[in-house]
């Protein structure tokens, strides 16, 4: 809790010095051209790359789930809406996910699993996507500047290929399996995930269309930030905002640990935004902008987190409540103490 503390302090810190090399009077002005209008409809397109990480996921998910979709839809938001609210601990996202899952009938290792497995794609396809991103960016900037950026945007993909072979390590899993007893204890039995992990990934088929939707949600993700750009006036060419976005969410996910990635997401906007040609101002604008979509979605998957849990005591209560006369009868027919079962 105290690291958590301090690293929300370091992102305010960094922050706090955004705001201040900028003009906040333009920057409110800025916002303002956005209105609730423009949220929404940021909003809106964001579902799109969102139902592309959907479908990815429910490609790991077995297809004898009831309510595969739903179950895929609310362990999706609920794990964004904790990430984006609720940042307690890294990976807390993850574990909620899995709880989500394990709530439409998955098995606790399995649910799990199938949540490393999706992130592991996700942040797969975010290096092809980081990749594309550095040829997008030795196009927009010129090349005493794209040498410079170029460094920086090849050495992230390097970091998130890193990330996930660290992320695959037995001790890395079993630290997952702890992290998840200790924020869910006995409401996602564990097990073993390794060979969990093992069997999903077996289905190469399946781990090709996860990667690809999601490499495609990252691809279309880029009009969120191009449509915030022409509406706060300052349009810019589809390849620069392909930069701007790939190196920016490359650098969040190299710097994960903090929290709502607090300061680092208004100061990469802001550095990478001034090289393109955007006025700081208006990069610091774009960075906020690009925060509302997380709350307005946000919630929504906090309360499909709330509604599956909230249902699923209902269905232990009706097994609880079932007369003890029809336990009776079950037993001398099979001449043993059964539990009479829905």
């Amino acid at each position: 809790m105290l690291r958590t503390v301090g690293l929300i302090v370091l992102g305010l810190i960094i922050l706090g010095i955004a705001l201040v090399s900028c003009d906040i009077g333009s920057v409110t002005q800025a916002l303002g051209l956005i209105g609730l209008k423009g949220a929404v409809l940021l909003s809106l397109w964001r579902t799109i790359p969102i139902g592309l990480c959907v479908l990815a996921q429910m490609f790991l998910i077995p297809p004898q789930t009831r309510q595969r979709f739903l179950a895929s839809l609310s362990a999706r938001l609920g794990r964004d809406g904790v990430a984006a609210l609720l940042p307690v601990l890294p990976g807390g996202g993850e574990v909620v996910g899995a709880r989500i899952l394990t709530l439409y009938g998955i098995d606790g290792g399995l649910a799990l699993a199938i949540l490393v497995v999706d992130l592991t794609l996700e942040i797969a396809s975010q290096a092809g996507f980081s990749m594309l991103g550095v040829g997008a960016l030795f196009m927009a900037l010129p090349k005493v500047g794209a040498g410079q950026w170029g460094m920086l945007a090849v050495l992230l993909p390097v970091g998130l290929v890193l990330g996930l072979a660290f992320m695959q390590h037995p001790k890395v899993i079993e630290k997952l399996e702890q992290l998840t007893k200790l924020l869910a204890g006995d409401r996602i039995p564990v097990g073993k995930l390794i060979p969990h992990i093992s069997s999903i990934y077996q289905n190469r088929s399946n781990i090709v269309w996860g990667t690809v939707l999601h490499l495609a949600g990252w691809v279309i993700g880029i009009g969120e930030a191009w449509l915030a750009l022409t509406w706060l006036g300052h349009p810019l060419p589809v390849a620069s905002v392909l930069a701007l976005e790939a190196v920016v969410f490359a650098i969040k996910g190299v710097a994960f640990i903090i929290p709502w990635s607090l300061g680092v997401q208004e100061g990469g906007y802001m550095a990478l935004g001034v090289a393109l040609g955007v006025p700081p101002e208006l990069a610091l604008s774009l960075a906020l902008v690009k925060r509302l979509p997380d709350l307005v979605l946000g919630i929504p998957g906090l309360i499909l987190w709330h509604r599956a849990e909230r249902y699923q005591p209902r269905d232990d209560l009706d097994e609880d409540e079932t007369p003890k006369q029809d336990e009776t009868e079950a037993s001398k027919l099979s001449g043993a103490s059964v539990g009479a079962k829905r």
